[in-house]
């Protein structure tokens, strides 16, 4: 992936949601999803000796399950530029 890309991942589990991914989180934002208040993470992202990426990340309960967007980006830049259609995409989940 060149640094303009950006990388979508939904995962479905079930029981309680995974926390986000270890890192350096520099921003967050409160969205409202399907009725219920979630936070987004973002910022540098990744567990100790592994790859690092520029990433946002949030989980949604729901149920028995959770649910959770996982955005990868190629650099720190496109990340900022797409913070708000991520946002969008979190709060415009529903599920029957």
């Amino acid at each position: 992936m060149d640094s303009q890309g950006v990388f979508f991942a939904l995962s479905t589990v079930t029981g309680s949601c995974r926390t986000a991914p270890p890192g350096n989180v520099d921003a967050t934002a409160q969205v409202s999803v399907d009725g219920q208040t979630v936070t987004r993470v973002s910022g540098f992202l990744g567990p100790p000796q592994s790859e690092v990426y520029w990433g946002s990340y949030a989980s949604i309960p729901k149920g028995t399950n959770c649910f959770g967007f996982a955005f990868f980006f190629g650099s720190q830049s496109t990340r900022d530029a797409n913070l708000r259609i991520t946002d969008q995409i979190i709060s415009s989940f529903t599920s029957s």
